[in-house]
């Protein structure tokens, strides 16, 4: 008996992290993500924005938890993320930020992004956090960066993976 309760548990475990990936359920189970930026060198900019794939164009409940620039805005559409600081306030060398972020699917990555100045691209912004001139393609400056997933989100898909294993039959 006490088997039948645990079996019915997981398989309504099982159903939940399912319907997840589902399109329709992407309200009811997302996954969370961190990105912690630090701006090694480069040129002072007000405008920040990063693209990642795997999203399935989901992006929602963006939250700006660090910002060492001060007053920033952060929006997302699809798969990208825009963080925009208000008139005469820039981010430099040696500043940092951090967001959070939820998507329906996982994984993602990070896949590239640019930096802006009063609205003009002054910097394409590599996976690896080169950063570079949009018209000469030198390095101009690096950032340093990582993308992890929530507490949660790590739990829940390590369960999923537990769960949805067969058992071998010897």
């Amino acid at each position: 008996m006490k088997s039948n309760w645990i079996r019915a548990g997981l398989i309504g475990l099982v159903a939940f992290v399912g319907l997840s990936a589902v399109p329709s359920a992407q309200a009811d189970q997302e996954f969370g993500w961190t990105h912690t930026w630090l701006y090694i060198s480069g040129p002072k900019f007000d405008d920040f924005h990063a693209t990642y794939a795997g999203t399935g164009g989901t992006i929602d409940r963006t939250v700006l938890t660090i910002d060492d620039a001060g007053g920033g805005m952060i929006s997302a559409n699809m798969n990208m993320i825009d963080i925009s600081w208000p008139p005469g306030t820039w981010v430099e060398a040696g500043d940092s930020f951090q967001y959070t972020f939820n998507t329906a699917f996982s994984p993602i990555d990070f896949v590239g992004g640019t930096i802006t100045k009063s609205g003009g691209v002054i910097g394409i912004v590599e996976a690896s956090g080169i950063v570079r001139d949009p018209q000469q393609g030198q390095t101009i400056g690096f950032f340093e960066h990582s993308l992890v997933p929530a507490p949660g989100t790590l739990a829940l898909v390590i369960v999923a993976g537990v769960i949805t294993r067969r058992r071998r039959v010897a």
